[in-house]
């Protein structure tokens, strides 16, 4: 796994202690621990009704919807996180909590460092095109493999390169100078609520705060925006993802978390 950032990222080669009180180990994944951290955020966000997946999906991959939908609306999100995976693993950080027997991974993070993110687009053009070469582009944008096509249709690629464009420009407004970017959190459905999900944001802020950086996410609907404000985040952005005359909209929200160092002085 590349190591980007400066200070931040060269203290947390160990598994870290437990913060704030908890029992549970915050460790960094390896590329070994590929499958799970994916089948882990695949599980994450179709155990529980998720705005942007919905979104994405649409009514044609509505979960529920019938017997193949749901298996359908799997392959879209197996598809984006095993990207997510890919590139946060290759270019950034990615850390997890197991369970108590150790034998799965009950939350994770992917991240990336200030280094790879610059108003908004992550690497800058030559790098991203190296970084493509080495993990690829969603299956779900191949809309050029027949078979995808007649399985998913043009709707979710369609709206992911609206959603993409619309949060690049969002990303680039309100996180402008150097920050963390967090890629994707996922708890397991039987491990939510436990305050998981908060010790891994802690674990980015850890290293937010040693780089003197804020830490920066986008997040869909209400309930995922209230989380964050909860745990220090501001409203940096919001907007609506268009509707594309199929799937309806969603709220958008670009989220902020500035360091000690940076609030003491606004």
């Amino acid at each position: 796994m590349a190591c980007l950032c400066g200070a931040g990222t060269r203290t947390l080669g160990a598994p870290l202690p437990p913060q704030d009180g908890a029992s549970r180990v915050v460790e960094p994944l390896s590329r070994a621990d590929g499958e799970q951290a994916i089948q882990l955020a695949v599980e994450s966000f179709l155990s529980t009704p998720e705005p942007f997946l919905d979104w994405v999906c649409g009514p044609e991959h509505a979960q529920g919807r019938d017997a193949d939908a749901h298996t359908r609306r799997e392959g879209v999100a197996r598809s984006l996180y095993t990207w997510c995976w890919s590139l946060c693993s290759t270019e950034g950080r990615c850390f997890g909590v197991r369970s108590a027997d150790g034998a799965q991974l009950d939350a994770a993070v992917f991240c990336l460092p200030p280094c790879a993110v610059t108003r908004g687009i992550v690497f800058t053009p030559l790098r991203f095109l190296r970084t493509m070469w080495r993990v690829g582009v969603p299956e779900i944008y191949a809309l050029h493999r027949e078979a995808n096509r007649k399985r998913y249709g043009s709707g979710p690629s369609t709206r992911l390169d609206a959603a993409d464009k619309l949060q690049t420009r969002m990303h680039a407004r309100c996180a402008p100078t150097p920050h963390w970017y967090v890629f994707l959190l996922g708890v397991r459905s039987g491990a939510q609520r436990s305050g998981l999900g908060a010790l891994l944001l802690r674990t980015v802020e850890r290293m937010a705060e040693l780089d003197k950086v804020p830490v920066y996410l986008e997040c869909c609907g209400a309930s995922n925006r209230d989380y964050y404000l909860s745990r220090g985040f501001t409203v940096a952005a919001e907007c609506e993802l268009p509707s594309d005359g199929n799937a309806p909209t969603a709220s958008a929200y670009g989220m902020l978390l500035l360091p000690p160092s940076q609030k003491a002085s606004t």
